[in-house]
């Protein structure tokens, strides 16, 4: 990785990572129950981008990127037997699932840095998450999406008083009430009937995913408070 700090008030950083990964555990489902396979080799490469900028005092830009390629570099996926022959696909090349390419997270925030507002503070938070596949063969993908989320805060020292701090804070997310996904299962091919070609490779055609995909759904619109003391 590389850091760069052009001036006091701005800094950039740069990291890039290329990992082999041998016997990486995989968990799928069917639509009956979950399981887990080995994948006998994967790579995972990609690049981490961020940026930290105080342009004025109190304020402050935060900004990340991230790229994250996973895919399979040596992996049969084995679904089962016809008329007592192996069907296996070659899912070399293909994207993992349940990984999503490109994320992206920005933080424009303020906090009084000084006078009797000191600790009071406020910022509002860009979040992206684009679309990703969830099944070996690259079928079945889930849509991106982006969300607004909203947050003031306060951080107050008091002293010569059995409460030394306080911190109070209240945030809305998913401040415009996305419908989004959130995450799910890696759900798992089936095959349909047809011919068989060879010993080894069912048709194309014939390929499906299970039957529906458990998915997590995002949180509707949300407001939290709290307050935390110290003694």
């Amino acid at each position: 990785g590389i850091d760069w700090t052009p001036s006091p008030e701005l800094n950039f950083s740069v990291t890039g990572f290329n990992e082999w990964h041998r016997n990486e555990i995989l968990t799928l489902n069917n639509a009956l129950v979950s399981y887990s396979q080995n994948i006998p080799s994967s790579l995972h490469r990609g690049v981490e981008l961020n940026a930290d900028w105080r342009p004025f005092d109190g304020w402050r830009l935060i900004a990340a990127y991230t790229f994250n390629n996973q895919f399979f570099t040596n992996y049969w996926d084995d679904l089962g037997t016809v008329a007592g022959r192996a069907v296996l696909y070659n899912r070399a090349g293909n994207r993992i699932p349940n990984v999503a390419p490109h994320t992206v997270t920005m933080r424009l925030g303020y906090d009084q840095p000084f006078g009797d507002l000191s600790g009071l503070g406020a910022y509002a938070e860009y979040i992206f998450k684009s679309d990703y596949t969830i099944d070996n063969a690259n079928f079945t993908t889930l849509p991106s999406y982006s969300l607004i989320n909203l947050n003031a805060h306060y951080n107050h020292d008091i002293d010569n008083f059995y409460v030394k701090n306080i911190e109070l804070f209240f945030e809305v997310s998913n401040v415009f009430n996305r419908t989004y996904v959130a995450g799910a299962f890696v759900v798992a091919n089936t095959l349909l009937a047809g011919p068989i070609q060879t010993p080894l490779v069912w048709p194309t055609g014939g390929l499906v995913t299970a039957q529906g995909a458990g998915i997590l759904a995002g949180q509707p619109r949300a407001f939290a408070g709290g307050i935390k003391l110290k003694f």
